[in-house]
């Protein structure tokens, strides 16, 4: 139990990459930053991307094994607790009482965390803000209060394995989770117990039907902690890699419930896909814009198709609805206003396109017209995702000047097998638009703040060079442009 003489609640962050002994010299754990440097050796690996290797073993073995921070033998784990954000942490001994997880579901919960309850002390070697947080680690010490007064020594037969998954945002789903439960199938696993809090891209047993022994309950996100009693260890089976094989997976799905119009490709037309943003992250002249850039393209494309796509809607929003959970139907009505504005700009140019509304949609149907479009224009984040690490379409995306800084493009590829290095617009595009920086860590690392593309002309043609790369110019537009070019020289 907890030393009612210790300090308050501590957190002590440790090298991310390669802990040296001197960082935790004064614990009297001596083998304690080796057993962290063996973990964070494993989760380098390329196949750790896929399933975390710990995750993996506990559904082939029953069990993993550390090396113990004090005698280096092997320990196990007796016990487990879940967080209510879906963060594992298993109880060791070693023998003194460690608690050892992870907590950064973009990342595929790797193990980043020990916690020494005798000493409410906690070791993170993981994200300096995504991972354990304060609250995180009080919410731990609470819950794993409770399972000590259940059991004094953990479990005393072999533990049932139960995998969760399940998270509301559908990129992190296929992201972080779906992938690993696609590879888990694909290694031959037959019976699998599930508990899925959130289904976004469609129910599990209908994803991977050939599991006939998968068992999957459904639960809420607000009853995970609740879940935990003795005699369990929780699996939060992820990973950082969307993979090739639950692409096809989730394309198959999709061929067999969405509609086939949602599937069908124009006929002697190109289409094209220009996302719609209102919530955040997004541009304070996008009307201007979007309408601008429809008329550039239908000049290089004239009669093409141009999808403009705002948010769309969960597979499993009707569940949502039912059991009372909030469904964000304002940011549909607010971009469906961007839409409207968009489509009326554009019909008073007489600009020679079809507008197509992709406002509102369910993300399965979303998905399913992206993989019929020829290349994107795109905000970063999420809205990119649908169509970038699902479909192997080329694009545009335009952002903030504080991410552009960053260079997320090769970072945006990588983390989905197959996709085409997204094109980011020039520094020189774009002026950030200042707001509020206070508040949440988490919300600042996200780099939420609005912003304004300064020159329009060089924005359309920067998106119309990066087009004609890979789409030809249809004949028309191509002979008109050469026109213009002659009549600009003479």
């Amino acid at each position: 139990m907890n030393n009612p003489h210790a300090a308050e609640m501590q957190i002590r962050r440790v090298s991310q990459t390669q802990v040296a002994d001197a960082e935790l010299a004064d614990l009297g754990l001596p083998f304690l930053a080796a057993l962290i440097r063996q973990v964070q050796a494993r989760q380098a690996e390329r196949d750790d991307s896929i399933v975390r290797w710990y995750q993996r073993d506990l559904i082939i073995k029953g069990h993993f094994e550390l090396p113990s921070p004090i005698t280096q033998e092997p320990m196990r784990p007796l016990g487990s607790v879940v967080l209510g954000h879906l963060s594992v942490f298993y109880q060791c001994f070693a023998p003194e009482e460690i608690w050892i997880g992870g907590t950064m579901l973009g990342a595929g919960f790797p193990l980043d965390s020990i916690y020494l309850p005798e000493r409410r002390l906690v070791i993170c070697w993981g994200h300096p803000v995504w991972s354990m947080t304060a609250q995180n680690a009080l919410t731990l010490e609470r819950i794993v209060a409770a399972f000590q007064a259940g059991t004094a020594k953990g479990l005393s037969s072999p533990a049932s394995i139960v995998v969760l998954t399940g998270d509301s945002n559908f990129a992190h789903h296929m992201w972080n989770q779906l992938g690993a439960l696609d590879a888990i199938a694909n290694a031959g696993v037959a019976t699998l117990d599930i508990i899925a809090i959130y289904e976004p891209l469609g129910r599990v047993q209908e994803i991977f039907p050939e599991q006939k022994c998968w068992s999957v309950t459904r639960k809420w996100a607000h009853e995970t902690e609740g879940l935990n009693r003795v005699g369990v260890l929780f699996v939060p089976l992820g990973g950082s890699l969307v993979t090739a094989s639950m692409q096809e997976r989730l394309a198959q799905y999709i061929k067999r419930t969405v509609n086939a119009r949602f599937l069908a490709r124009p006929p002697n037309r190109t289409r094209f896909w220009i996302s719609i943003r209102t919530r955040n992250r997004t541009a304070t002249n996008q009307v201007e814009l979007i309408s601008g850039l429809c008329q550039a393209i239908a000049g290089q494309y004239p009669g093409c198709e141009i999808v403009l796509d705002g948010h769309s809607l969960p597979d499993d929003m009707h569940r949502l609805r039912a059991a009372g959970e909030s469904v964000p139907m304002e940011a549909i009505d607010s971009d469906r206003e961007i839409l409207n504005a968009v489509k009326a700009a554009t019909a008073s140019r007489h600009v020679k396109c079809s507008i197509i509304d992709g406002v509102g949609l369910n993300i399965l149907e979303s998905i399913a017209i992206a993989s019929t479009c020829a290349f994107y224009v795109c905000h970063h984040g999420t809205v990119q995702h649908k169509i970038g690490w699902f479909a192997p379409v080329p694009g545009v995306v335009h952002c903030n000047a504080e991410t552009l800084r960053t260079h997320p493009a090769g970072w945006v590829a990588d983390n989905a097998e197959g996709a085409v290095l997204p094109s980011y617009i020039p520094l020189e595009l774009v002026e950030d638009v200042l707001g509020d920086v206070s508040g949440d860590p988490q919300q600042r690392e996200l780099r939420h703040g609005n912003y304004r593309i300064i020159d329009l002309p060089g924005f359309n043609r920067f998106v119309l060079e990066r087009m004609a790369e890979v789409i030809a110019p249809t004949k028309k537009a191509e002979e008109t442009r050469r026109w213009y070019e002659f009549w600009r020289r003479t």
